[in-house]
């Protein structure tokens, strides 16, 4: 079906005709409504329950995306009626839809089509903006033709038309080599934390006040903080809590149906990366043989495994035969690191219960920026050194550098400048120390670790806790600690090392720029931040601040960042 056609069967109601329906949404605060036509398969047989099901997950993805709010089932029956109700499920051809939509709202409309191929399928979807009659994004994703493989490219097809760069299902190697590709993968789904409660406060006179329904808040609050009661506990508490106390009804409502949706999306994160390890494993256990024989040029070798790579990653913790590969990783210059974005926002920076050097605490506003998903490895500063523009970390006790397997460790014995020039290398910078803290609160938010208030351990940081380095007595591989990521999964941000960030150090806050930008001045100690695997709790929070005059420790290297257009 062409474009003309498409719009034509998107025609906005006269409602809605006479205004964009953008500025429909923006002015009455809500999401852009979206309408998801019936799924049209061509060349592939899937029985009519497997096309609703790909239509709800596409639904259920496209919702948890957070940019659109699909129009329910519920309310595209009470608007279309029986009659043409009957006519939606089966309605493909332009008259048809046309006719539909006359007695349909919504923003947006999405056609999609799954199409078989000579070997593989692939899912297209257009999305149209209904008043402005245009294309506003599409997507475009090949898959295999197994329905498990097509659900799963639906994750792939709701990131792309919600404007995110989410890599296309299936991966091959180079040249889409026939002998070795890397399996069909489903692209992991965020996993939103649940945020903190804001305290309450007390309404009523002070005869009216039920001091047993505080006390049994406070209790039921004290679970919803613990790291030690798990999701679906809390939820169990917030229901018995709301059951008992009906003035606290909507509050625990609501609190229990954030945790809920925690759960469900956890569970999804997991089932997918339980798909992904498994395909992993069965992409190894061929591609490991394949390396092995000599019948096979190093260059086609090479592409092999850098294709697995970019699938599962350089990092042990997410793809634990990295080490394996490496001897066949050609030296590309700027490998391997991955780009996170921050939104920006403002934010409270310091810590007025914590060190003098983080006080006063003051609003700092944070532009939207880029970091590194993970601390600079060996691997990827190999690449630098090899390029010829960085020079070779220290080496010795408790260095990284030159050591058998730790290619995957974050390096360091690096100085400040050494850093800097890596940075730019890559085409980055080190972040500044607003916008490290304001990323190591999860994008600003009021907490003391990356992951909330719950106390650290090695849970969840490579520390001093049961001896350095959670006792291996120095680094880990990086992303060992999955569980102490920010929101937006950046790991590491507490402990393993130091992190160098671009300002100099001040003894405090007092005259420093709230527009989130680098401080300098007199002095030549450099800021470093983070804690690291021969620390404890109180200093690998968020807000702790360390300097060094520009020395190679064992105990200190950095991640990069980069700012956008």
């Amino acid at each position: 079906m062409n474009v003309r056609d498409l719009l034509s069967f998107c025609l906005v109601v006269a409602l809605c005709a006479s205004l964009p329906a953008t500025v429909l949404a923006q002015d009455s605060g809500r999401k852009t409504i979206v309408l998801i036509f019936p799924i049209k398969v061509t060349g592939l047989t899937i029985t009519d329950g497997q096309r609703a099901q790909l239509k709800d997950y596409l639904d259920t993805r496209l919702t948890m995306e957070g940019v659109y709010k699909v129009m329910p089932e519920s309310q595209v029956k009470r608007d279309l009626g029986k009659a043409k109700l009957d006519s939606y499920n089966d309605c493909y051809d332009e008259s048809c839809r046309i006719d539909l939509t006359k007695t349909v709202y919504a923003d947006r409309c999405v056609s999609v089509e799954v199409l078989a191929e000579s070997k593989s399928c692939r899912v297209t979807a257009k999305l149209f903006d209904i008043a402005q009659e245009a294309t506003e994004t599409a997507a475009d994703v090949p898959t295999t033709c197994d329905f498990d493989a097509i659900k799963l490219a639906m994750v792939a097809t709701a990131q792309q038309l919600s404007g995110k760069s989410a890599p296309a299902v299936v991966k091959q190697s180079a040249g889409g080599d026939s002998v070795f590709s890397v399996s069909a993968l489903p692209s992991v789904p965020q996993v939103r934390q649940v945020g903190q409660v804001q305290a309450e406060t007390a309404a009523g006179s002070w005869n009216d006040i039920d001091v047993a329904a505080y006390e049994a808040y406070d209790a039921v609050l004290a679970k919803d903080g613990s790291g030690s009661v798990s999701p679906e506990d809390k939820v169990k508490a917030w229901e018995q809590f709301g059951g008992r106390y009906p003035g606290f009804a909507a509050q625990a409502s609501k609190r229990a149906g954030e945790w809920r949706t925690f759960i469900t999306q956890r569970e999804e994160a997991r089932r997918i990366e339980t798909i992904r390890r498994q395909r992993m494993e069965d992409d190894w256990s061929k591609l490991g043989r394949l390396l092995k024989l000599k019948v096979f040029t190093e260059e086609r070798k090479q592409a092999w495994a850098r294709a697995f790579v970019d699938a599962y990653g350089e990092d042990r913790n997410s793809n634990p035969y990295f080490p394996d590969l490496i001897p066949y990783l050609a030296v590309s210059g700027k490998a391997g690191t991955k780009w996170f974005k921050i939104p920006g926002g403002v934010f409270n920076m310091g810590s007025a219960d914590g060190e003098n050097d983080e006080k006063p605490v003051r609003r700092v506003n944070v532009r939207a920026f880029e970091m590194s998903r993970t601390e600079v490895t060996v691997w990827q500063y190999r690449q630098c050194v090899q390029a010829g523009a960085c020079t070779a970390p220290n080496t010795g006790s408790g260095c990284n550098w030159d050591v058998a397997d730790r290619q995957d460790h974050p390096v360091n014995c690096v100085d400040w400048e050494q850093a800097k020039k890596y940075a730019s290398f890559i085409g980055g910078r080190l972040p500044t120390e607003a916008e490290w803290e304001y990323a190591a609160r999860s994008g600003g938010k009021d907490r003391k670790y990356p992951w909330g208030d719950q106390e650290a351990t090695c849970d969840r940081a490579v520390m001093s806790h049961g001896g350095n380095g959670c006792g291996k007595g120095g680094t880990w591989p990086v992303c060992s600690k999955p569980e102490g990521n920010t929101e937006q999964g950046l790991c590491d941000m507490a402990g393993n090392v130091w992190e160098w960030v671009s300002d100099k150090y001040h003894d405090s806050y007092n005259g420093a720029p709230n527009d989130g930008s680098s401080w300098e001045g007199a002095g030549s100690y450099r800021v470093r931040r983070g804690g690291s695997w021969n620390n404890g709790a109180g200093v690998v929070r968020a807000a702790n601040r360390g300097y060094a005059p520009g020395d190679r420790i064992d105990y200190l290297g950095f991640r990069v960042a980069r700012s956008l257009p």
